[in-house]
């Protein structure tokens, strides 16, 4: 049996998130950056960084 759930949050009034969530999000912040594994992501080239503009703020609109 197929079963399509469909779900809609409003994003100006997002649900509260759970214990189990809120830790998740709060436990890699509070990890030291020389335990995270960062072996699988590749370096990146100077030739990426060549044209690269540093932004001191981001303003993108709200697109619904």
């Amino acid at each position: 049996m197929n079963k399509i759930v469909h779900y809609e949050v409003d994003l100006s009034n997002p649900p509260p998130l759970t214990e189990q969530q809120q830790a998740e999000l709060k436990s890699p912040s509070e990890m030291p950056n020389e335990s995270i594994d960062l072996s699988d992501i590749p370096l990146l080239a100077e030739a990426f960084w060549k044209d690269a503009v540093r932004k001191t703020s981001i303003n993108i609109p709200f697109i619904s």
